[in-house]
């Protein structure tokens, strides 16, 4: 309760632009009464979800306290002084201790949001930990990482296989079982506090992804609401990746190449024809359209598959990184290797058996062994050879790779956020969804969150909304994805066309 009323007392602060002091759970510091009388005090806005009476006794004495002790009290005194029109939610865990409630409180403030803690939320946490739990035990190791398993679905509500005398599938729909018991609380939480709103919700989720678990953020991000969680493993960590979003729209004016962006199309779908849970049936072309959606508006496309090209990229700077390819376990990345004999570099890959012409239609898979014109590139070798990728968007498209250890290398390294599977991709259905989602950020300026969720009821379970529809369509029943995002919903990527660099404010500090 502590930690929780520092938060959103910071954000408070930060709303109204006045001094945050503390106090201690035995009273109020003399630092803090001497800072109150030299600043010349007369009213404190107390937060105290403790419920702490002798701290509150102390600071009545000598001023007039507007205290607020509930969490519904928070929610109305932020959204009586935020100009935000959008509803945000940051949601921390307090279970390690170690105080990721401080840069969860500082995008709380930038987004005038309140700071809520996943522990209020019933079942929600630990529903998320058995999903992620149960698929790592139904994996197997590839490659040197755990490849993941996926939880039984059923085509049809249960009641029904009973009624029309059938043997409902094995797992009884386990997938929308755990799911919801995820989601509701969530729900159910939100509601009661007062942020159950007009319109869509974001949630920005400030905590390790072995304390809340990945499928919270599949779980709820929907029609109804969309998420992304930040991902470091120190405090100190965190506030780096938080504050490099924050400062997003000035800091990516000093990436030295900001307008290029590269890829590494190495399996892609070329024409795939697709049939989607609401009967719309689309061609999959995602090499063909992230091309164009990373050549629009002053980009320079500068897609490689030769691996030492692609470095040279990564290291003196690009805004926007599209990866489509074989997994690879989730232990690294794709390429095709200088000593393969492949004398040109092409924008997408190549067949192995020719090794000469960017392949058509892309579906081919790789082996790895010698002589094919394929390699993998270990993470651990990455984090080596990475410099700083200067707030660059990754996109990176194939089974397991945002499960392990992959996003953090791309994050640590000075990435702004990162899109991946946890589960399996399967070509054509995730290729065509890549398809949609760049479009709609690259060419039509939307958030990343929205971008990865207005569609999802199309391709996958929405259990935001529990349409059944999402929940029993076709694709739906094909896919085999757990897809998150790593980073701020809110966040918009950089364009050449539409972005001026911002003056620095003019201060005496």
């Amino acid at each position: 309760a502590y930690g929780l009323s520092a938060a959103n007392g910071a954000v408070i602060a930060s709303l109204k632009h006045i001094p945050l002091l503390y106090a201690t759970p035995e009273g109020v510091p003399d630092d803090t009464i001497n800072a109150l009388n030299s600043l010349g005090v007369s009213k404190v806005i107390f937060v105290d979800l403790a419920n702490n009476d002798d701290v509150y006794s102390q600071l009545s004495a000598n001023y007039d306290v507007e205290r607020i002790t509930t969490m519904n009290d928070v929610v109305s005194k932020i959204y009586e002084l935020r100009s935000q029109d959008y509803t945000y939610i940051t949601v921390t865990s307090f279970a390690t201790g170690d105080g990721y409630f401080a840069p969860a409180a500082y995008l709380a403030a930038y987004h005038g949001a309140p700071v809520v803690r996943i522990g209020e939320m019933g079942e929600a946490y630990h529903w998320a930990d058995a999903i992620a739990t149960y698929d790592e035990y139904l994996g197997d190791y590839y490659h040197g990482c755990r490849s993941t398993g996926h939880m039984a679905k059923a085509s049809k509500p249960i009641i029904d296989y009973i009624k029309e005398g059938e043997i409902p599938p094995i797992g009884l729909d386990q997938h929308l079982r755990w799911f919801s018991k995820v989601v509701q609380p969530f729900q159910e939480y939100i509601k009661s506090i007062g942020l159950d709103r007009e319109g869509k919700e974001y949630v920005g989720i400030v905590a390790p992804r072995d304390d809340i678990r990945m499928p919270f953020i599949r779980a709820i991000t929907g029609n109804e609401s969309t998420a992304g969680q930040f991902i470091a493993n120190t405090p100190a960590a965190m506030a780096a990746y938080v504050g490099r979003s924050i400062l997003y729209p000035a800091i990516i004016f000093a990436n030295p190449h900001k307008e290029y962006t590269t890829s590494t199309l190495m399996n892609f779908a070329d024409g795939n024809q697709i049939t989607l849970n609401n009967k719309e049936r689309h061609s999959a072309y995602n090499a063909r359209y992230v091309k164009q959606s990373f050549s629009r508006y002053g980009r320079e496309y500068r897609g490689h598959c030769i691996w030492d090209n692609l470095l040279y990229e990564f290291n003196q700077g690009m805004s926007a990184y599209y990866y489509v390819g074989h997994g690879t376990g989730g232990s690294g990345v794709s390429g095709h290797p200088v000593w393969g004999g492949i004398g040109y570099d092409g924008w997408h890959g190549y067949e192995y058996w020719r090794g000469k012409t960017p392949r058509s239609p892309g579906g081919a898979w790789y082996d790895p062994e010698p002589p094919r014109q394929y390699d993998i590139v270990h993470f651990k070798w990455c984090d080596q050879l990475w410099g700083n990728l200067h707030s660059t968007w990754v996109h990176f498209s194939s089974c397991t790779t945002a499960w392990h250890f992959g996003p953090n290398i791309y994050l640590d390294h000075g990435a702004v956020a990162y899109y991946g599977n946890c589960g399996s991709g399967l070509l054509g259905y995730n290729d065509l969804w890549d398809q949609f989602i760049e479009t709609r950020i690259m060419e039509e300026g939307m958030p990343i969150g929205d971008a990865v969720s207005v569609d999802l009821w199309k391709f996958d379970r929405d259990f935001t909304t529990m349409d059944p529809i999402s929940l029993y369509g076709s694709c739906s029943m094909t896919m085999l994805s757990l897809t998150v995002l790593y980073g701020d919903p809110m966040l918009v990527i950089y364009s050449p066309a539409h972005w001026t660099e911002p003056e620095p404010v003019d201060s005496p500090l």
